[in-house]
């Protein structure tokens, strides 16, 4: 008998004790929404690139290349860092007096630009960027020489999941950024890429 009345209480305590540890994992696992997953990316895009400087500029479109890592938030893009690419040839304004025809001064350029995104609606994003951008030089006013300076943008993207783990995003993105000069130029360009995600 007294073995039949303990099996009774282990039986009800067993029963009792599942739905409780069910409880308390469901308090401490993170919400959905919340949970930090490592992500990577690449993208391929098209877009304009150009220097301006006292109301002159020029500017050449081009494909843009990049790299991605950063933590997604609820399986989206929160927190990234790129490396972006530019491997064509962008023009600088040629000084005025500059004889008609003559070659103008281009660069390439690679950016190093950190964001996060913000999502005012659904899985539409905003995400604002600062970071630098370096510039390498070629032309009649430039020596084969490198500089860099302050780069700040913005992106505009939608995130689209396709399956557990990867998803893709089309994005609109502006960049401006701060070049050594007399006048004060800067660096504009903007255009429309496809990034690719993986979440680890």
């Amino acid at each position: 008998m007294t073995g039949s009345f303990s099996q009774v209480l282990l039986a009800v305590a067993l029963a009792g004790a599942g739905p409780a540890a069910l409880s308390v994992a469901a308090q401490s696992a993170p919400p959905a929404d919340r949970k930090l997953e490592f992500l990577v990316g690449a993208g391929l895009g098209f877009g304009s690139s150009g220097v301006h400087q006292s109301g002159r500029g020029d500017s050449k479109p081009g494909e843009y290349l990049a790299g991605r890592l950063g933590l997604a938030r609820g399986g989206r893009p929160f927190l990234v860092a790129d490396v972006e690419w530019q491997p064509f040839k962008a023009p600088a304004a040629n000084p005025p007096g500059t004889p008609v025809g003559q070659p103008k001064t281009e660069f390439s350029a690679v950016s190093l630009l950190a964001g996060v995104a913000i999502y005012p609606v659904a899985d539409l994003y905003l995400m604002p960027r600062i970071g630098a951008q370096f510039r390498s030089w070629a032309g009649p006013d430039a020596e084969d020489f490198s500089e860099s300076g302050l780069a700040t943008g913005l992106d505009v993207g939608y995130h689209l999941p396709f399956g557990e783990n990867f998803s893709l995003s089309p994005e609109v993105f502006l960049r401006y950024s701060v070049v050594e000069g007399p006048d004060s130029p800067s660096h504009r360009g903007f255009g429309l890429r496809l990034m690719a995600h993986w979440r680890l």
